[in-house]
């Protein structure tokens, strides 16, 4: 199973690593990680729209 090129082995080593680098606040570093996610979508999103109505 491979997502974005990264195969399973890949993932699983990118997951030890965090666990080692931000241990117990790896879920509060998850939620901001998802919160910037979302708005970088947003943005370009409301950037997509602004090209399809200006010509």
């Amino acid at each position: 199973m491979e997502i974005f090129g990264v195969g399973s082995s890949e993932m699983f080593m990118i997951a030890l690593v965090a666990v080692v680098l931000f241990g117990e606040r790896l879920p509060e570093v998850a939620r901001i990680v998802a919160k910037f996610s979302q708005r970088l979508r947003s943005a370009a999103r409301e950037f997509q729209d602004a090209l399809r109505i200006d010509p």
